[in-house]
């Protein structure tokens, strides 16, 4: 790999696609079995949305270098970018074939799962890939939403309270949290959730709108109108939604 590689990663740190991908170009008129290079033209052919491109560049990279599981890796990204969910998950096989330690294609096997409906597969990836990875807090998070989808409420909590626990600012978590909890009927706990969420992002209509009508179902109709009173000094659209509750 010369200058020109060295060159181009640089721009491709910055997210500029499009000169990296000049000299990646040129990475590759000079020895044209670079395979790393023609994987980073992969790589910025699908951040310019040139996904059929990238598919040809990966191809050419995994045709020099069949054994890197990495470049299976982002031809399904690729092919998930594009929505051609069979070819992401033959993509994804194939990197976990090369490295069965694999916590990202674990992770986008089971998103490609998820897309297709296949919610007991997706838990399987998620689990998988955050027992390699404890730490990997979008798994551990997307683990909930397949079993929401498989209505398993108990291992959705879990699923969505490891998340919290593993990032402490994630929001979504804090508001799926808050759905389950509404779902069972814990209005309670919904409620306390959607507090420490409004404490992450004050001012956030969607949590306060949705606290209106948690505090609604558990009966506290005293404290659903301060939460509907403040959406009506944010002037918020979504209060116009709730205004029946409220004659």
């Amino acid at each position: 790999m010369g200058k020109p590689y060295y060159q181009g990663q640089i721009y491709l740190s910055i997210g500029n696609y499009q000169k990296a991908l000049s000299f990646f170009a040129q990475a590759t008129e000079a020895d044209p079995n670079d395979h790393m290079a023609w994987n980073q033209i992969g790589v910025c052919q699908d951040h310019l949305g040139n996904h059929m491109a990238a598919v040809e560049a990966y191809l050419r990279a995994n045709h020099l270098k069949p054994d890197i599981p990495e470049i299976h890796l982002n031809v399904g990204l690729t092919y998930m970018h594009m929505g051609a969910w069979d070819d992401a998950e033959k993509a994804f096989k194939n990197a976990l074939q090369m490295k069965p330690d694999f916590p990202s294609a674990y992770y986008n096997l089971g998103s490609v799962y998820l897309r297709q409906g296949k919610y007991g597969y997706a838990v399987e990836c998620f689990n998988r890939a955050v027992q390699i990875l404890p730490d990997y807090f979008e798994a551990a998070y997307n683990l909930g939403i397949a079993y929401v989808k498989l209505t398993s409420w108990h291992k959705a909590m879990e699923a969505f309270q490891r998340t919290i626990q593993i990032k402490s600012d994630f929001l979504e978590a804090y508001l799926s949290l808050a759905s389950v909890y509404k779902k069972q009927q814990r209005y309670p706990e919904a409620i306390e959730v959607l507090r420490k969420a409004g404490e992450l992002r004050p001012g956030l209509d969607h949590i306060h709108y949705n606290l209106v009508l948690a505090y609604l179902q558990q009966g506290d109709r005293g404290a659903a109108s301060a939460e509907y009173n403040e959406l009506r000094n944010m002037q918020s659209p979504l209060a116009e939604r709730l205004q029946k509750y409220f004659p």
